[in-house]
């Protein structure tokens, strides 16, 4: 596992990022997630160029980018499972 490459959320999931993660063609990042009981919930696409900042309750998840000149930028999304158990 990477440094940073696990995350918990604030609904009790566990967001894995291995060192053999599949990267998509566009520079995406695939994060496995686990619940509390150690289970497969779901796989998590992440847009190219985002970085999980933090999570909101109920799926939120906030992620940060780096917007040209501007600086960083924080966006809000939902978690859409790409894979479901």
């Amino acid at each position: 596992m990477r440094t940073g490459a696990a995350k918990p959320d604030r609904d009790n999931n566990l967001w894995i990022l291995s060192t053999t993660a599949s990267v998509g063609a566009s520079g995406e990042l695939l994060w496995d997630v686990v619940n509390n009981r150690g289970e497969f919930v779901h796989r998590v696409r992440t847009k190219a160029g985002r970085t999980i900042a933090s999570f909101g309750k109920n799926n939120v998840v906030y992620l940060m980018y780096k917007d040209g000149d501007n600086g960083w930028e924080i966006e809000r999304t939902k978690v859409i499972s790409e894979l479901r158990k």
